[in-house]
């Protein structure tokens, strides 16, 4: 998280001029990158990490997608984190794909991935949620919000689909058990140091240097 952080929002500036990266201040690199990334901003988080509910409020994805129209945006959930991790990720595997059906980005404000996670949070974080403990009462939210049972859910969970997407993610879990949440890692391979950082605009900045990496 970044070190100046009033309320939810960070502070902003205005930088116009780039500056050299140094590896292991503004970025790492990563000894087990993700396949498939080129050209792309890739978003590790938990529905129970904290700065990652600010991040979102804050809109931070939505800042790095305007870096350019051709930065392909990913988000990644931790299944392996949390009580209900595994049923968070069969929700968020069911919305990435109906969103991704409809030409809907995840970050979208209107997207069911958008949306699932945003209600969690809320959950998590305002109404300090447990649902007793019980996986049905942790489902019913998401499955309201998605407007299907359970029973269509587990349909496509056990699906070619959505044991796709659910497998997809699975590098989620091995990097954020190093680096923690959130993590934003550019073209698969660089990590971005956000404890060095101290801006929404030293974020972009980096994210546009790395990319062109």
């Amino acid at each position: 998280m970044f070190k100046k952080i009033k309320k939810i929002a960070f502070i902003l500036f205005i930088s116009t001029n780039l500056f050299a990266l140094t590896e292991g201040k503004e970025y790492e690199v990563l000894k087990k990158p993700i396949a498939n990334s080129d050209n792309s901003i890739t978003e590790i988080w938990s529905y129970q990490c904290s700065h990652c509910y600010k991040h979102q409020i804050a809109k931070t994805v939505q800042e790095l997608a305007n870096i350019s129209n051709d930065v392909k945006i990913n988000m990644m959930m931790v299944k392996t984190w949390g009580k209900f991790g595994k049923e968070m990720a069969n929700l968020l595997a069911y919305a990435q794909y109906q969103d991704e059906k409809n030409n809907i980005k995840l970050y979208d404000e209107n997207s069911l991935y958008h949306n699932i996670s945003k209600i969690y949070f809320v959950d998590v974080f305002k109404n300090k949620q447990t649902w007793d403990n019980n996986a049905d009462n942790f489902y019913k939210s998401g499955l309201k919000l998605l407007g299907i049972s359970k029973r269509q859910l587990n349909k496509f969970i056990e699906s070619p689909e959505g044991q796709y997407l659910l497998q997809s993610t699975d590098i989620a879990d091995i990097i954020a058990d190093k680096t923690g949440t959130p993590s934003f890692i550019v073209n698969g391979k660089y990590l971005i140091k956000l404890e060095n950082l101290q801006s929404m605009q030293d974020l972009i900045n980096v994210a546009k240097e790395l990319i062109n990496k």
